[in-house]
């Protein structure tokens, strides 16, 4: 992996995290939203017994997925704060990244026409 790969990777995961981040955030507040209307449903509701074990079922496992997706709010929200409080660093970045692939580009067809010495032919 040559240097502006591993930029690029980096350049990456910082735009990566800044969607996902909303994303995540996002459905947390949907299943927040969701748990409200089990809570009240059975709060409210005259339920049977086996109506309150499927809702409490449900409860469960949307209660284990928005904790997946906190944790991926919280996992995100570090790089998403470092691009935020570093855009101009970032933007300067990808200004380099394509300097970097130049001189990449350049050393990788490098060829030499002598000045002095004649070619064998």
């Amino acid at each position: 992996m040559n240097n502006s790969e591993i930029i690029k990777s980096f350049l990456d995961m910082i735009n990566e995290s800044e969607s996902m981040y909303q994303i995540a955030y996002d459905k947390v507040n949907e299943l927040d939203k969701a748990s409200g209307d089990i809570l009240h449903k059975l709060e409210l509701d005259n339920l049977s017994y086996s109506d309150n074990c499927k809702l409490m079922t449900q409860l469960k496992t949307l209660r284990k997925d928005r904790r997946y997706y906190k944790d991926l709010v919280e996992e995100y929200e570090v790089m998403n704060k470092y691009y935020n409080e570093n855009k101009k660093a970032v933007d300067l970045l990808k200004q380099k990244l394509g300097d970097m692939r130049r001189i990449e580009s350049y050393h990788s067809v490098r060829t030499y026409k002598p000045r002095v010495l004649k070619e064998d032919k």
